[in-house]
């Protein structure tokens, strides 16, 4: 898990900050889940950055 965790995170720092900055947090929940639950809260709480995110750039 460590190695694909090393993975994301250089390819995440290949992206333009607003991106990373929208998926590092997902991929550091998801890691850390231990549950199915836990997991679906970190989903829920990504797909709300997400909307946010694209309102955000839809009114730029």
């Amino acid at each position: 898990m460590a190695a694909l965790n090393n993975e994301l995170s250089k390819r995440l720092s290949e992206l333009e900050d607003d991106y990373e900055t929208l998926l590092r947090p997902l991929l550091n929940d998801l890691a850390s889940a231990s549950t199915s639950t836990e997991e679906t809260f970190a989903k829920d709480k990504f797909k709300k950055h997400l909307a946010e995110f694209i309102k955000e750039r839809s009114e730029q």
